[in-house]
């Protein structure tokens, strides 16, 4: 299991239960370290240049170590996602880890508040269609959950 360094996905911890035996991958620092006192999950820090602001790994270097992995599931949070499913990022450092990520995933999860669904940003990170399943709130706009169904991209409204 991949999860990434976004604030949205940290909050999945809380539902991971203690004894889950589990191999969890990640680019946070503040992730490796809560689940590495979990007795039955081992934990892999990728490695890379620190971000003091998020306390994650980036760089070169991490997106090379995941090229060479593979996860059954991934867990990823975005900055931006538009009502026609166009995900996108202004970050360069962060476009080519999720890229790289949901490439060497077979099952990618979108974990999005709805105030992350907007107008696009400076960079196409990827298209709803190549997500597994987005997770969000219950205020999602109808023209954002319209456009899912249309194109048949599962989704989520998880209540609050």
């Amino acid at each position: 299991m991949f999860l990434d360094d976004s604030s949205t996905v940290s909050a999945v911890t809380e539902f991971i239960p203690l004894n889950q035996q589990l191999i969890i991958t990640t680019s946070s620092i503040r992730t490796a370290l809560k689940f590495n006192s979990f007795p039955n999950t081992d934990v892999v820090c990728l490695g890379g240049k620190v971000c003091k602001s998020t306390q994650s790994v980036t760089g070169p270097l991490t997106t090379n170590i995941l090229k060479s992995m593979f996860f059954k599931t991934a867990f990823i949070g975005i900055p931006s996602i538009s009502d026609d499913g166009i995900i996108t990022t202004s970050s360069f450092d962060e476009l080519s880890i999720k890229k790289t990520v949901i490439k060497q995933s077979s099952q990618t999860i979108l974990l999005i508040d709805s105030s992350k669904i907007h107008a696009p940003q400076h960079m196409q990170l990827a298209d709803a269609s190549e997500i597994s399943l987005i997770i969000t709130d219950p205020y999602a706009p109808e023209s954002f959950i319209s456009n899912c169904k249309e194109r048949n991209i599962s989704l989520v409204l998880a209540p609050m």
